[in-house]
């Protein structure tokens, strides 16, 4: 009789870039056979890309995708789609300064063939040639039907006011120019980019509704068929549209889902109306939302919500973001697994790795998610990625973070670091303390596992890599702090 025993492994994190300097905002998207991820590298002003397959292996080396040209720079922000045999990138680049000292940005759009080869010799910078151009925001990319399409919010500024507006440009591929589709309306004050997503056979857009047109969240369908590609564009300043929130309530942040019956909108609130939430909308076809009102996800009031990305598979959506813990600058990745009829199936935090864990995307290849994201494990922002088939989140952990003050630029030492059995915490040279101090030792989830004292007139300690227990502690990462100092957490790790 033999006994078979089958260990399923349902998740792999993996490093996506650890370059010098700061990698930032990334994005991801399914191409049809493998993800690409895109990122910003804040040293270079630029944005670079590799293809990654299920596997976690990288399929090409970092590709630098868009710079900012002639153009003042940076370039920032980008967004990636996939069409059927090409995937595009959309990035935010500062082109130039107004007659009022403001920086005024564009949106660079650039194709690609899936392993990454320029299909045009320069970028598309939009808009270019439209009557509104300045202040464009982070863009976003989608393939519809048979193009791509940049959605932004955009505004020109005045000696009287600022007017911003929500924009749909088709890209038509082959003359390669920017087309001009749908603007929210002529004088607007929107705040937040758009969401937009394919539902299959139109794009269904999510904006911000003006204040001076009583506010809310409003939505429309744009058909791909609103460009007449051969003859020039169809324009309209307003398409019918329909009503999420009539009231004053501005999400921001949108992002939207659709299985092409319903469609599923995630937004954080705003701090300045209420802090510690989150809001789900689900959309029927006709623009209709499935509740009355928004559902809301709660969390305590030292809580912010920031910058969720959505995915949707097989009858079920996953949301994550990154929850902002006022109280010491942290920021850990929290998701949400959805049904289409709106029941909650799995919430938890999905990554709780260093101090500072944020920008979020997520994407579904032909089996597994890809979530990829920043953060500073290494001291520097680098990307990271985790593959999963089944959305797994931490049960138990508080909704405390790590107590990390980023602001002062001294450290404990420690030495050796990384250790084995044993390492010695000091004190930064030239500092002279009054009083015991208390050493606070930390694992990667944020949970508190030892406290050490330095006594009065000594700088340093000695940790043997145990737990308050007197147990030996598991290789991996910890952070330590001093418990009444202003000093800078300490990353440092068991071997």
């Amino acid at each position: 009789m033999f006994l078979f025993v089958l260990s399923l492994i349902t998740s792999f994190e993996f490093p996506v870039c650890t370059a010098p300097g700061d990698q930032v905002y990334p994005d991801v998207c399914w191409d049809g056979e493998a993800f690409w991820v895109v990122w910003a590298d804040e040293e270079l002003g630029t944005i670079r890309g590799v293809r990654v397959n299920e596997e976690g292996e990288l399929l090409t080396d970092e590709i630098e995708l868009i710079n900012s040209g002639t153009d003042p720079g940076p370039v920032s922000y980008p967004s990636i789609g996939a069409g059927p045999d090409r995937f595009a990138v959309n990035a935010r680049v500062m082109v130039r300064y107004n007659e009022f000292g403001t920086e005024i940005w564009g949106v660079m759009h650039q194709e690609f063939s899936l392993d990454g080869q320029s299909q045009h010799d320069e970028p598309i910078r939009i808009p270019e040639s439209f009557e509104l151009e300045d202040r464009v925001s982070i863009p976003l990319v989608i393939y519809g039907k048979d193009h791509f399409f940049s959605f932004y919010k955009a505004g020109i500024e005045t000696p009287a006011d600022v007017h911003m507006s929500s924009y749909a440009v088709g890209i038509n591929s082959q003359e390669w120019e920017p087309v001009l589709v749908w603007r929210s309306s002529y004088l607007s004050l929107e705040y937040e980019p758009p969401a937009a997503c394919w539902t299959g056979d139109s794009f269904m857009v999510i904006f911000n509704r003006s204040p001076n047109d009583r506010g809310g969240l409003a939505g429309l369908f744009l058909p791909d068929t609103l460009i007449d590609w051969g003859n020039g564009y169809s324009f309209e300043y307003l398409v019918d549209g329909f009503t999420l929130s009539a009231y004053y309530r501005q999400e921001k942040h949108l992002s939207l889902s659709s299985d092409g019956s319903f469609s599923y909108l995630v937004g954080e609130c705003p701090y300045y109306l209420v802090s510690g939430q989150i809001g789900f909308y689900m959309i029927d076809s006709l623009g209709s939302p499935k509740f009355d009102s928004a559902s809301y996800k709660d969390f305590n009031d030292n809580i912010l919500c920031f910058h969720p990305d959505m995915v949707y598979e097989s009858k079920k959506y996953i949301a994550v973001w990154e929850n902002f813990f006022e109280t010491n600058n942290t920021s850990h990745l929290y998701a949400i697994e959805v049904d289409t009829v709106g029941e909650v199936l799995k919430t938890g935090y999905v990554v709780q790795k260093s101090p500072v864990d944020k920008h979020p995307a997520i994407a579904f290849g032909s089996d597994q998610y890809l979530l990829v994201w920043t953060d500073n494990q290494d001291g520097d922002f680098n990307i990271h990625g985790k593959l999963f088939d089944t959305l797994e989140v931490f049960e138990g952990i508080e909704e405390q973070p790590l107590p990390v003050n980023e602001l002062p630029s001294i450290a404990l030492e420690t030495n050796p670091n990384p250790f084995s059995k044993k390492t010695t915490i000091r004190l930064p040279k030239g500092l002279q303390l009054e009083t015991n101090t208390v050493i606070n030792i930390y694992d990667n989830t944020g949970s508190q596992v030892q406290q050490l004292i330095i006594p009065t007139g000594q700088s340093a300690v000695t940790w043997d890599g145990t737990d308050s227990k007197g147990q030996a502690l598991s290789s991996g990462i910890y952070f330590i702090r001093p418990g009444a100092l202003e000093l800078k957490t300490t990353k440092i790790i068991k071997q």
